[in-house]
């Protein structure tokens, strides 16, 4: 029996998302995407009928997203102490 050369695969994901999966990739109902993303990002045509969307794109926007919406919280708040010392 011959040794395999063949390197393991990898599964990648695709530089390129159609509308129909980019939410999922967002972790969102494709109403929130198409309310709250689709306005910010660039869109593209695949195909004849299909709607492309940048991954990259769409990860600088949930960064930028998930900064603007980060709740700053101290350590030492009074609701935040150990079960001790209640």
């Amino acid at each position: 029996m011959a040794k395999s050369t063949a390197l393991p695969t990898k599964e990648t994901t695709p530089r390129f998302l159609r509308a129909s999966t980019a939410p999922a990739y967002l972790g969102m109902c494709r109403e929130e995407f198409n309310k709250t993303v689709r306005p910010n990002v660039r869109e593209f045509p695949i195909g004849k009928q299909g709607v492309g969307f940048d991954r990259l794109e769409l990860d600088q926007w949930a960064d930028s997203w998930a900064e603007s919406m980060a709740i700053e919280k101290q350590a030492n708040e009074d609701n935040n102490l150990p079960r001790s010392g209640r």
